[in-house]
């Protein structure tokens, strides 16, 4: 009978699983570095500690080749002068001259454009800064966006000022607001030069309650003078005209006298001129009203 078995039979002595596993962690735990295929003077180089395996090596140098013969620019340094700048700047796109620059299609308000001036100061600008064209139009894109709102802006707040000032106007005049508002455009234009004119425009002053009761009144002071100032001179509307002449007929004693009085020989004249009048001035209404 036997007691005795084979060493390599299980739970046979000699402790065969024992050792075995001893063998494969000696074996893992000394595995070659692969930098030591590497050629020794290359071999500790910073480039290669960084790659854990062969394999990460060989994915690294096909990312190398794709870069091959695409042209690779260094970046701008601090110290660098004003001759390296612009050659970097040509090569990154900027047009050899700033004249070559296009002016991109804006959307802007109607009446609206761009300053030549301002155009050419831009370009001569940020030719020295290096933009190229796309860069050039990128900005004065943004800068057409930033007028147009400012003039739609501005456009709004004008019109809103127009509407206060004038609902103002006809609370204070009543019906007699659009005669006065002839007057007063009458008097600007007789003394007003272009360049207020225009200032007065631009600056939303037009708009000012203030300065339309002043303008009004002037047009009435000189209609009222009539030994210094002919009517026609201050180019008002016939109806306008006809309203002041009204009002100047309802202070002459006279002329109330004969309109009133049938026995007075010129009642049918004053009369006719009366009706006359308020043709004129209030078409599509009767004197009486």
């Amino acid at each position: 009978m036997r007691i005795l078995r084979d060493p390599g039979q299980p739970g046979a002595g000699g402790g065969g699983s024992g050792t075995a596993t001893a063998t494969t962690e000696a074996t893992t735990s000394t595995t070659p570095d692969w930098r030591t295929q590497l050629p020794e003077d290359i071999r500790s180089l910073p480039v290669f500690q960084s790659v854990p395996d062969i394999a990460t090596l060989g994915k690294n140098y096909v990312n190398a080749q794709s870069l091959i013969g695409q042209k690779r620019l260094a970046a701008p340094q601090p110290q660098w002068t004003p001759e390296q700048f612009g050659q970097f700047y040509d090569e990154i796109g900027r047009p050899k001259k700033a004249e070559e620059y296009t002016v991109p299609k804006l959307e802007l308000p109607a009446g609206t454009q761009l300053d030549e001036g301002m155009v050419a100061e831009a370009r001569k600008q940020f030719h020295a800064a290096g933009l190229t064209s796309k860069q050039f139009e990128t900005v004065l894109g943004l800068y057409g966006n930033v007028l147009k709102g400012s003039v739609e802006r501005a456009t709004t707040e004008a019109s809103g000022k127009r509407l206060e000032a004038e609902n103002a106007l006809k609370a204070e005049w009543g019906d007699k607001f659009g005669q006065n508002v002839d007057l007063a455009k009458a008097a600007l234009s007789k003394f007003g030069e272009p360049g207020l004119i225009e200032y007065l425009d631009q600056t939303g002053l037009g708009n000012d309650p203030r300065l339309i009761k002043l303008l009004s009144k002037v047009s009435q002071g000189m209609m009222e003078d009539r030994t210094h100032v002919r009517t026609q001179d201050l180019n008002i509307t016939d109806s306008t005209k006809a309203a002041q002449e009204i009002e100047s007929l309802k202070m002459d004693s006279k002329f109330l006298t004969s309109m009133w009085s049938k026995s007075d020989p010129g009642h049918q004249a004053a009369i006719q001129r009366w009706e006359d009048l308020h043709r004129k001035a209030f078409p599509g209404k009767n004197a009486e009203e």
